[in-house]
């Protein structure tokens, strides 16, 4: 989950897959998709990633008015709505019929 935000509007990027996110300049989101390591990278996998294996990518964007009800403690965090928090959970855990 990655959130961009002003006074009156929040835009939660959700996604069903981790990934990296940076905001590296004001209204400027980033999302790496892939990583591709040819040599080992001495974190525990002993060798280089080098399947080609498709992967499901599934992305939600949520766009919210923000109400504010009282001063601003911290301007400079944020924490997700409880709205969002639901889209967030359902794109990671769907439910499954069982057979």
């Amino acid at each position: 989950m990655a959130i961009l935000e002003d006074k009156g509007k929040r835009v939660t990027l959700h996604s069903a897959q981790p990934h990296g996110v940076a905001a590296l300049d004001d209204g400027w989101l980033e999302v790496m998709l892939d990583r591709n390591v040819f040599r080992d990278d001495r974190k525990g996998l002993g060798q280089g990633v080098t399947d080609r294996v498709l992967t499901r990518t599934e992305f939600a964007i949520q766009v919210e008015y923000k109400e504010v009800t009282g001063p601003v403690v911290e301007p400079r965090f944020t924490h997700a709505t409880l709205n969002s928090l639901v889209v967030n959970e359902h794109l990671q855990n769907k439910l499954m019929p069982s057979p």
